[in-house]
């Protein structure tokens, strides 16, 4: 076997940078691919706690505003608190709309339409509550509808904060 000659050694070097370059390209490439779905992933995640956060936020401020109104004497929200009131939760009810559904789990998306729901009927009991019924049968109505659409509502925030003993199976 002949030795090598410095030309087969240079050769040699070269070939064996030449495969050391090439899997460094793979690398790289792999590398890129590896970096851009952690990218997406991590986006994917805050487009999701946005939506988390702002769907908490709303259905914790519909939540306030029915224990609010149940403490509401009868006379004050005839008079002005009644128009707050109502104008409060058709803007809660127009923000929960807005919330992109698909963005959520579907858990917290069904708790999510079961609130917007909760909503249209708090709605429904405002106006009722103050333009079908007596002075004298209003505020009873008007407690009794809330107690229960607070439970509701309720139940369904704690769907969306995603907090233990919050399933909506039962």
């Amino acid at each position: 076997m002949n030795s090598f000659h410095r030309g087969d050694w240079l050769s040699l070097a070269q070939s064996v940078a030449s495969m050391i370059a090439i899997v460094g390209a793979f690398g790289v490439v792999f590398l890129q691919h590896h970096l851009q779905r952690d990218r997406e992933a991590a986006a994917e995640r805050a487009k999701f706690n946005r939506v988390l956060a702002l769907a908490i936020w709303t259905v914790q401020k519909l939540y306030d505003v029915t224990v609010e109104l149940k403490g509401v004497s009868e006379k004050a929200f005839v008079d002005n608190f009644g128009d707050y009131a109502m104008e409060r939760v058709r803007d809660l009810r127009a923000a929960i709309s807005m919330l992109p559904l698909s963005e959520l789990d579907e858990r917290r998306a069904t708790a999510l339409i079961s609130a917007r729901d909760a909503t249209n009927l708090l709605i429904a009991v405002i106006h009722v509550a103050r333009t079908k019924l007596p002075p004298a049968t209003a505020e009873d109505y008007l407690v009794g509808q809330l107690s229960n659409l607070s439970k509701v509502i309720g139940k369904e925030l704690d769907v969306i904060k995603g907090e233990p003993g919050s399933d909506s199976k039962a």
